[in-house]
């Protein structure tokens, strides 16, 4: 893992594009902080049948929890992009290869859309050549795959 966080750097410091570090950095912060979420991730009593007292002790602690995760999420928000590396070694190999494929296919969407524009939906035949992509996924690609990612 310390090898690809060192090859990742590399790739962050000199990459002309920085889409996909955008992607990934905004990745990590809704992973942090999405409040659409969070009560659900992080609530844990049954409301239904949970007391007035049950429901005011877990909404406190609730509030503790936010304020937490508040804390980290404005880490990640100042964070330069290309600084982004810093944030793999918090997380676990599979917790950042699957962060990887959730990017690389939004990317990937992405590419194909501005590809296609004429293109309602991309046909299964339609097949895309190493030349349509820009450099920044054709090595980003690269990077992920030497090292299983």
């Amino acid at each position: 893992m310390e090898n690809f966080i060192n090859e990742f750097k590399t790739y962050c410091e000199t990459v002309d594009n920085t889409e996909a570090l955008e992607l990934i950095k905004q990745y990590y912060f809704d992973n942090m902080l999405n409040l659409e979420t969070f009560v659900d991730d992080h609530i844990e009593i049954d409301i239904f049948k949970a007391s007035n007292e049950d429901i005011i002790q877990e909404a406190n602690r609730l509030s503790k929890v936010l304020e937490s995760v508040t804390k980290t999420a404005s880490y990640i928000n100042s964070v330069n992009v290309r600084d982004i590396y810093l944030l793999i070694p918090k997380y676990s190999k599979n917790h950042t290869k699957e962060m990887f494929d959730n990017i690389m296919q939004t990317c990937y969407e992405e590419l194909c859309k501005k590809i296609c524009q004429n293109e309602g939906w991309i046909d299964i035949r339609f097949e895309l050549k190493e030349s349509d992509f820009p450099k920044w996924y054709i090595d980003l690609c690269n990077l992920l795959d030497r090292y299983g990612m």
